[in-house]
């Protein structure tokens, strides 16, 4: 995993303040018993405000002493990455220069082949074709995109106006489907069971995708790209902003992995009572935390500016992993001495430990 980086992570959203520490309660008072024996000390004509001021850096001290001890906190909110909104915003007028290129001048017919091969095989799979059906699909779009590989970078940049087309229009269908509600067959081609995908994964709510502009950029190129073949090639690559759209999506609206929906939903369909129904969410509220702990470990390997460690031990704590949290914290806590996170990973880490037990 890459290095960490404690470096400007904002604050999670705030939250109720927590009951006062009773150890600063007691310092309070300590400090109060203390300038009523100074005021005893001091001549009859001294000033009771010079009195009291003379203690107010004493009080302060021990004050800031006992808040910077770790008390245990248990962890709640995996932190974002940052995004460079201005890198993200000059791929993003890359993509409609591109597109606006591709209206005005045709593209050769060869990257044509690959864009109609792409359409036929996300029909295919939108109404649920058959197996050979979508397999002689795929087959096409394979082929179509051999034949234009040879071409090299070339044929690369084609492919990259291609995609922005696509990718403009498909933004266009989405904000038609939230408009009227109607999936129309331009969506489909151009993204398949985008929307049924979406419902699944729960990203779809009262007839919005809850997917920003970024993040449904990113996650058609990132789609686009996977289905004809070129995952591998770098000029296809998602930028490294991009990708931190996209795990910002996942963070923020973690779901079950795909193939274990069906059986939570029959799980909770099938419960005849609290408790069995209590069992089926807690179960499907696991396996989603579990989906979000390996994003937080992929965001870690590719971005080194998140803090991976720090994330992975909310992660961990989120599973009742407390031994692996408790590591976590601690590495991170090594790695960034006296950093922004520090005594918020040190209260954490006294949670985890107090959770794992005694060792």
């Amino acid at each position: 995993m890459t290095s960490d980086d404690n470096q400007g992570v904002s604050a999670p959203a705030s939250r109720a303040a927590p009951p006062p520490d009773p150890r600063v309660v007691k310092a309070l008072a300590e400090a109060r018993d203390a300038a009523e024996r100074a005021n005893l000390k001091l001549e009859p004509n001294g000033s009771k405000g010079a009195r009291w001021l003379a203690l107010v850096p004493v009080t302060a001290g021990l004050l800031t002493m006992l808040l910077m001890m770790p008390r245990a906190a248990p962890p709640m909110d995996i932190p974002l990455p940052r995004i460079d909104m201005r890198a993200l915003d000059a791929v993003r007028a890359d993509d409609q220069s591109r597109a606006a290129e591709a209206r005005d001048h045709r593209l050769p017919s060869e990257v044509l082949v690959v864009g109609t091969s792409l359409r036929a095989l996300n029909k295919a799979m939108a109404k649920n074709a058959t197996d050979e059906e979508i397999g002689t699909a795929r087959n096409a779009l394979d082929s179509a995109f051999r034949a234009l590989a040879p071409d090299g970078e070339k044929a690369f940049d084609m492919l990259r106006t291609l995609r922005a087309f696509q990718l403009e229009a498909f933004l266009a269908e989405v904000e038609k489907f939230e408009t009227t509600g109607v999936m129309t067959d331009e969506l489909d081609e151009l993204a398949g069971g985008f929307i049924d995908r979406m419902y699944a994964a729960g990203w779809l709510e009262n007839g919005k995708v809850i997917l920003d502009e970024s993040e449904r950029r990113a996650a058609y190129k990132l789609v686009w790209t996977a289905q004809v073949g070129a995952e591998r090639m770098q000029a296809l690559a998602l930028s490294i902003d991009e990708q931190r759209a996209l795990y910002t999506l996942y963070l923020r609206h973690p779901h079950a992995p795909e193939a274990q929906r069906a059986s939570y939903e029959s799980q909770r369909g099938a419960a005849r009572d609290t408790a069995a129904c209590a069992r089926a969410v807690a179960q499907e509220k696991l396996a989603v935390d579990q989906w979000r702990l390996e994003k937080v470990k992929r965001l870690g390997d590719i971005d080194p500016l998140y803090p991976a460690a720090y994330a992975l031990g909310v992660a961990y704590y989120r599973i009742g992993r407390y031994d692996a949290s408790a590591e976590a914290f601690r590495a991170w806590i090594e790695k960034h001495p006296g950093g922004p996170l520090d005594l918020r990973a040190r209260n954490h880490l006294k949670a985890a430990l107090e959770a794992y037990g005694p060792t």
